[in-house]
């Protein structure tokens, strides 16, 4: 931070460094946290729940980075050690202990409710009082609520149909699965590979990518 604006700042400096370095931290934990639930999720429409939880993850990956920078133009040193993530931290790791989809939204639904809450609270701290901070922790604020709100989709309507879906398609009428179908897919596109030829009946030529409706930005 330059004199001038250390001079007009009004921000209790050592408490905004502390504060920043436990934001950094936990920004930390939640890239791990995305990015491990990525690998090991298992359940309805797995593919795109993990395409965004990379995303989410790489997002995190974004705000460590401009946590890291703005904690050293401010005059401080980024957390060195991963050791005291843990202990800075407010926002907690949470093992995945159940792969499930559902749970594991679940997990990053009450991560992202936890840094809603920290962004928050930096917001509040540099309002009217250190422009630049304010700019770089409101702008990660507006991603934080939308990935709880995109979280809070898949956790109260897409991933539950899709369920509903698995566990009942066999004893619907034709009408019933149309209508789920409709709900959550967007599309469907049917590629033909190879002809098949005879005494191969049974052999899969063709590809079917499924387009699922999931929320976008």
């Amino acid at each position: 931070m330059g004199q001038m604006a250390q001079k007009i700042s009004k921000v209790d400096h050592d408490e905004l460094l502390k504060a920043l370095n436990e934001a950094l931290s936990e920004e930390w934990l939640a890239y791990y946290q995305y990015w491990v639930g990525a690998l090991v999720a298992k359940g309805p429409m797995r593919t795109s729940i993990v395409a965004e939880f990379m995303e989410h993850a790489n997002e995190e990956y974004d705000h460590a980075n401009k946590l890291g920078k703005r904690i050293i133009e401010l005059g401080g040193t980024p957390v060195l050690d991963p050791k005291q993530w843990e202990n800075l931290a407010r926002c907690k790791y949470d093992a995945p202990s159940n792969d499930w989809v559902m749970e594991l939204v679940k997990q990053n639904l009450v991560a992202e409710r936890c840094a809603i809450a920290r962004y928050q609270q930096i917001c509040e701290m540099t309002f009217g009082k250190d422009y630049e901070t304010f700019k770089v922790s409101a702008k990660i604020l507006k991603e934080e609520i939308e990935h709880e709100q995109e979280l809070q989709f898949q956790r109260s309507s897409f991933i539950p149909k899709c369920e509903d879906l698995l566990a009942n398609y066999w004893t619907w009428d034709t009408s019933t699965k149309n209508r789920f179908l409709r709900e959550l897919i967007e599309k469907a596109v049917y590629t033909k590979n190879a002809k098949n030829t005879w005494k191969n009946g049974d052999d899969i030529s063709f590809t079917l990518d499924i387009y699922p409706k999931i929320q976008q930005k």
